[in-house]
């Protein structure tokens, strides 16, 4: 057998800053077992850089598990060495050296279909044909099939078997009572303590129908909240490059963040489009992505969600002085449509004037600030504009559990602090970037806001001032 660098291969998509503390403790029990094998982590950023085919069809991807498969069978194709996941142990690491020594390659076959299993693997040196079989044919049809199947047939087992039924060259197989303490159907599992591995089974891709029914109950929930039932479609976002998850919030800096996290995505500061097309940002609605990737999104442990919340005075003044008092249009919007907006707005709010003092002899077409702070605290909060509907609505705080709550105030401070989270320090110029400044950043509230003003807007927005004073003081 050829003498080679040794390696363990293992993969964690979103990088080994995100990798959880379990399997960090497996990592180190691997280490421990083979002290002369370097460990390697590959994550989606450094697969994207060493192989091209990877890069290209990355982003449309069934799941994470699909990623996985294709960069172990790509390392051991490239490289050689053992690869398994990082939810497994090793469990007789004397038997596997003894074994992984004496032999050039290791595939597990099971008597259970699919036979080929991609739980461990070992190739003595890199360009084994077997491998450069499976990395082949991971990427039939052109790759189509990454984004349409699960990953067990794309580019998992399924896959491994119809390359091994294939294959002509030469191969050592390992029965799945040899390699695995168990088999993940427990219908038809074994139990052997002095297999090599406990393969774990973390079975990350496997959404169930009750998990899927779920996510179809949840997306109703945030739907019900509003009139327009189109309105989280662009305002929960996923990153899927760097898995930051953002619940965005009309008049809360939400072009700013929008046009950052494009930042992240293209490599480039983001200019001449609009932040909030989805087409030219490359961020993804809950509607985008398929029901595995939303569920993670809103609940898995690999995804980082933020917001951001701001003074509720101030929000309104914003509103009052960008939506109503006058239009504010950046280039990017679409004019027309805003425009639409703003006179069904304006109308609203003087036929409520009217029906309310239906004898006033003042002019009919002008709106004050107190005009627009009592009719909006006269309306339903099913009925409000986007603009200044509640935040903890639009945020969803009753459903979402987010792992960083920022401040518009404070907003370059705290963007700031999320790359650090996250380890992101490419992006830290673009933080500076100033998009759409409100016109209420620096506004005096008591200028607005009377007493009178304050207790109506306080009472209807208690729930915005509740988050706000407590959340202010969380991070």
């Amino acid at each position: 057998m050829k003498s080679m660098k040794k390696y363990i291969h293992q993969v964690w998509v979103q990088g080994e800053t995100q990798l959880p503390d379990t399997f960090k403790n497996n990592r180190a029990l691997w280490q421990e077992a083979f002290p002369d094998f370097e460990m390697v982590l590959w994550d989606n950023e450094s697969a994207r850089e060493r192989w091209p085919d990877f890069a290209e069809h990355t982003d449309t991807c069934y799941h994470h598990a699909t990623r996985c498969d294709l960069i172990l069978a790509r390392a051991l194709r490239d490289i050689g060495g053992l690869a398994t996941g990082t939810d497994c142990v090793p469990n007789n690491p004397q038997a596997l050296r003894q074994y992984i020594e004496s032999h050039d390659s290791l595939l597990v076959f099971i008597n259970q279909g699919p036979n080929a299993s991609n739980g461990l693997q070992w190739s003595s040196t890199p360009n084994h044909p077997f491998w450069a079989m499976v990395c082949q044919h991971q990427m039939r049809s052109n790759g189509a099939l990454l984004a349409t199947l699960p990953p067990n047939k794309a580019t998992g087992p399924w896959c491994y078997t119809k390359c091994l039924e294939r294959f002509e060259g030469s191969i050592d197989i390992v029965p799945g009572e040899t390699a695995y303490t168990k088999y993940w159907n427990e219908a038809k599992t074994w139990n052997n303590p002095e297999a090599f591995i406990d393969p774990g089974y973390a079975r990350s891709w496997i959404l169930d129908e009750t998990k899927a029914k779920e996510i179809e109950t949840v997306v109703e929930r945030l739907k019900a909240k509003n009139y327009n039932k189109n309105l989280i479609d662009n305002e929960l976002l996923l990153c899927k490059k760097h898995n930051l998850f953002y619940a965005s919030c009309s008049k809360n800096a939400c072009s700013k963040i929008k046009s950052f996290l494009a930042s992240l995505i293209i490599g480039t500061q983001f200019k001449n489009h609009s932040p909030h097309s989805k087409n030219h940002t490359g961020l993804k609605g809950l509607n985008d992505i398929r029901p595995s990737e939303a569920y993670e999104a809103l609940f898995g442990a690999r995804v980082f969600r933020f917001a951001f919340v701001r003074d509720p005075y101030r929000r309104a003044i914003s509103c009052y002085l960008n939506r109503i008092n006058e239009l504010g249009l950046e280039d990017y919007d679409n004019a027309e449509y805003a425009t639409k907006i703003f006179h069904q707005n304006r109308n609203a709010i003087l036929d409520w004037k009217k029906n309310k003092n239906p004898h006033t002899e003042n002019t009919l077409t002008e709106i004050t600030f107190s005009d627009f702070i009592e009719y909006i605290c006269q309306q339903d909060y099913y009925d409000m504009d986007r603009h200044w509907a509640p935040q903890t609505d639009s945020l969803h705080l009753d459903i979402i559990k987010y792992d960083y709550i920022g401040r518009v105030e404070n907003l370059e401070e705290d963007l700031r602090k999320i790359l650090k989270i996250n380890k992101i320090w490419a992006a830290r110029p673009w933080v500076e970037e100033h998009i759409n400044k409100s016109a209420a950043a620096d506004t005096d509230i008591d200028e607005y806001f009377d007493n009178s003003l304050k207790i109506i807007f306080n009472r209807k927005f208690n729930a915005d001032f509740t988050a706000y004073d407590e959340l202010r003081a969380t991070n």
